[in-house]
């Protein structure tokens, strides 16, 4: 969201506000568009500290992706991600360690091996190795990102 990007994060919070409230009646409670706005409230409120507000939020993005994609779907990782965040916000890092594994699995699935968002998530997981003592394994994740991320782009085919 631009304003957050900004900083402004109470203008970008209450556009949100309005684009939840919007959504939920013109599409329906359960409308996947609807989690895309509660998983960027959720973030934000996790990203602020307010952690009870954030769970809520979070739990239900992650419910109505599940019913709608099905729960190995690359927007059900991302809410395991944003889920996988608020529990390492609150200390709860084994909880995030099966979250993220579990968003990490999906993204493997889906993705092509040099995918540039594996990186990304083996690099989430191996912070949340760190938060747990857990040196060797954190390593291993981000030697494993950085060979990922080191392979060449594939070349597109011309006209």
């Amino acid at each position: 969201m631009i304003r957050r990007a900004l900083g402004k994060t109470t203008m970008a919070e209450q556009d949100l506000n309005r684009a939840r409230a919007i959504a939920e009646q013109s599409l329906g409670p359960e409308h996947p568009d609807l989690a895309v706005v509660l998983d960027s409230l959720g973030t934000g409120a996790t990203d602020q500290g307010r952690l009870e507000e954030a769970e809520p939020l979070l739990k239900r993005a992650l419910a109505i992706r599940e019913k709608a994609f099905g729960a190995e779907h690359v927007l059900v990782a991302a809410s395991l991600e944003h889920l996988a965040k608020f529990e390492a916000a609150r200390g709860q890092f084994a909880q995030a360690d099966l979250l993220l594994k579990r968003a990490l699995a999906t993204y493997q699935k889906a993705f092509a091996p040099d995918h540039p968002d594996l990186p990304l998530a083996l690099l989430r997981l191996a912070q949340v190795y760190r938060k747990m003592q857990s040196e060797r394994e954190a390593e291993a994740l981000e030697a494993q990102a950085t060979a990922i991320h080191a392979q060449p782009a594939p070349q597109e085919s011309g006209p």
